[in-house]
């Protein structure tokens, strides 16, 4: 499936956006510097560049996985944020 990171959006507890916010390039570097899967590196670098990219279920798995570890360094509501993401993708592509 396609997915563009670029669409995670990170809110205030108000709902309201946070601006300047590049989240796509957090999760590019968690990616690339904790990923076992060598297809992963490459997704990360087109990741961190903006672009959408084509990925399977168990890459956005991984993915999901290694956003929630305690050393990504992700605060608890990006992780939320992304979960979310990640489990609407996996949702959408369970009833195509």
């Amino acid at each position: 499936m396609k997915v563009d990171f670029t669409k995670i959006k990170l809110v205030d507890i108000e709902g309201k956006e946070l601006p300047g916010a590049t989240y796509h390039k957090t999760i590019a570097n968690i990616l690339y510097q904790n990923t076992e899967l060598l297809d992963l590196v490459e997704v990360a670098m087109k990741i961190n560049k903006g672009e959408e990219v084509e990925i399977s279920k168990e890459q956005l798995l991984e993915i999901k996985r290694l956003v929630n570890l305690k050393q990504s360094g992700v605060f608890s509501f990006a992780r939320k944020t992304t979960n979310d993401f990640i489990d609407s993708l996996l949702e959408k592509s369970s009833t195509e």
